[in-house]
């Protein structure tokens, strides 16, 4: 994810992402996922945060965002229901939506690298387009509201 995007999910969930800068965790790698899933990592936290601030559940910290078999993945202490059940529907819907540009997608196993989920237009990109180590080019999704 870029940057400004890892910045902005920082800055909007403080309590989420407080490990975020510690690098001998996981999540101290930053989001290992494209800016096409911003939209959905960002609903994920949403819901975590407010069931954290209803008390629902114990505040919890992310461990890790990531894409593991074209999906996203997301892993947090502590770990309960409620977190399991938000996770999964965001995991649900990811599996539809492009990696890169956040338009509707699909599974796809490109000629080199990972099963990612694409639209039609990034359907060949290599995954280093999704990698948080590399600069993307593909254009940023909406982030307003």
């Amino acid at each position: 994810m870029s940057p400004e995007l890892d910045d902005l999910l920082c800055s909007r969930y403080p309590k989420l992402f407080a490990e975020r800068h510690n690098a001998d965790l996981s999540m101290g790698r930053g989001f290992a996922c494209g800016d096409g899933w911003f939209q959905r990592v960002d609903q994920l936290c949403r819901d975590i945060q407010a069931a954290a601030d209803n008390g629902e559940i114990r505040q919890p910290l992310a461990r890790q965002v990531k894409e593991k078999w074209g999906k996203l993945r997301t892993y947090w202490r502590p770990y309960d229901d409620k977190i399991f059940e938000l996770a999964v529907v965001a995991e649900d819907r990811s599996s539809e939506i492009c990696g890169i540009c956040g338009s509707a997608g699909e599974m796809v196993k490109p000629s080199r690298g990972w099963v990612r989920v694409r639209c039609e237009e990034h359907r060949d990109q290599s995954s280093e387009a999704a990698s948080p180590w590399s600069p993307s080019t593909a254009p940023r999704p909406n982030v307003s509201a």
